[in-house]
């Protein structure tokens, strides 16, 4: 499920403005926050063995796997095959 801006802010207790100027000191924004903790999560769940990336983009929220490897390679620079390659290496 999708975390709003107004849900961040309340589960770090701050305003959402200040949560806003929080986000502004560390150079980044929600949407930009939000994307990297998605992705940090589609990582976990590929490294313990989710392979079904169409299923895993939709779980995480995208409305199209094309979406998610977009945002993916937004954040890792590389596609997720790509990244699952070189990780199933140092994992083996």
């Amino acid at each position: 499920a999708s975390t709003s801006l107004n849900d961040a802010a309340r589960h770090c207790a701050q305003s959402v403005r200040s949560f806003q100027r929080r986000l502004g000191s560390m150079e980044t924004t929600w949407p930009r926050l939000r994307r990297s903790l998605v992705i940090e999560e589609a990582q976990r769940r590929i490294l313990e063995g989710e392979r079904d990336i169409k299923a895993l983009a939709h779980d995480l929220g995208f409305r199209a796997p094309a979406r998610f490897s977009e945002a993916f390679r937004a954040v890792t620079g590389v596609a997720p095959s790509e990244w699952l390659g070189r990780h199933d290496a140092t994992v083996s």
